[in-house]
């Protein structure tokens, strides 16, 4: 299992660990220096803590998935509902069976020895606290960092400059290597925290120095048009448009052979946002 540690999980995962030491003396009467000398308290806390981390190790990875899929702004219902579904139901269903089997190989009942009414409520708060959570995490940054939430953790990037030239040509610069690549050879660009990058139609990323404002200047030979806060899309890969599902916003419809491009990125990061709208019905009138 790859690590969960990082700016967004490290806070659950410390919750978990003390929920798991509360979820041992909740309801029963606490004696610390007993449990401190009883081996029986360590293994309890063994498998507390493994169950803990194991459903904060879930509800991460969902959020993270969920994060490239569905925007929380743009398709509320579903990702709502999926949320709900991947990120309660099913680690809450997890819990259920795993603390059902340690206790059943200890000769106990889930409902005898008080798990499913007492311990078991405290558990689905905590799942619900902790998605919370997510949901708050993802407002902040997605706010202060102006950007869909994309995973591209284990990319290495190398720092690109790129320039346009008059024949609808661009030159990355990439270590001092110098990459031709032709306008029909570029997708788009989209900001993804700290970075602009530059996503070609072979699925090929450059980490573009300047910001998208910068690099939306520098692209004139191109049919290059911005249509959020983070994309600036290539209009050669679009047919159409429809009315978005929020007021002022459109839904841009790509060409056929651009559609797995767009898929692989995330379908809702292509919504025309409303100060975009006039220029980009204005150039896809004119393509």
């Amino acid at each position: 299992m790859k690590s969960i540690i990082s700016h967004s999980s490290f806070v659950p995962v410390i919750c978990g660990l003390i929920a798991s030491v509360y979820l041992l003396f909740h309801g029963r009467p606490v004696n610390i220096l007993e449990a401190a000398t009883s081996p029986g308290f360590y293994i309890a806390f063994a498998v507390s803590a493994s169950v803990a981390l194991l459903l904060v190790y879930v509800v991460h990875t969902t959020d993270r998935y969920l994060n490239k899929k569905y925007d929380w702004r743009t398709a509320t219902f579903e990702r709502a509902m999926l949320q709900v579904l991947l990120g309660v139901i099913t680690p809450a269903l997890i819990d259920l069976v795993l603390l059902y089997v340690y206790f059943n190989i200890l000769g106990q009942n889930i409902i005898d020895n008080g798990f499913l009414l007492i311990d078991y409520p405290i558990i689905i708060c905590f799942i619900l606290i902790l998605n919370l959570y997510y949901l708050i995490y993802y407002f902040f940054t997605s706010e202060t960092e102006s950007t869909f939430l994309f995973n591209y953790e284990g990319h290495d990037y190398i720092n690109v400059e790129i320039k346009d030239t008059t024949e609808k040509n661009y030159i990355v610069n990439q270590n001092g290597k110098e990459i031709l690549l032709d306008h029909y050879d570029i997708f788009c660009f989209y900001r993804n925290a700290k970075h602009v990058i530059l996503f070609t139609m072979h699925k090929e990323e450059y980490a573009i120095k300047e910001p998208l404002s910068t690099v939306t200047r520098q692209l004139s030979g191109g049919n290059f048009q911005q249509i959020n806060r983070s994309i600036v899309l290539n209009l050669d890969t679009v047919k159409g448009y429809n009315i978005g599902k929020k007021r002022h916003t459109l839904e841009l419809v790509f060409k056929e052979k651009y559609t797995g491009l767009v898929e692989h990125m995330g379908t809702y990061q292509f919504v025309v946002t409303k100060e975009n709208i006039a220029v980009i019905t204005d150039k896809l009138l004119q393509l």
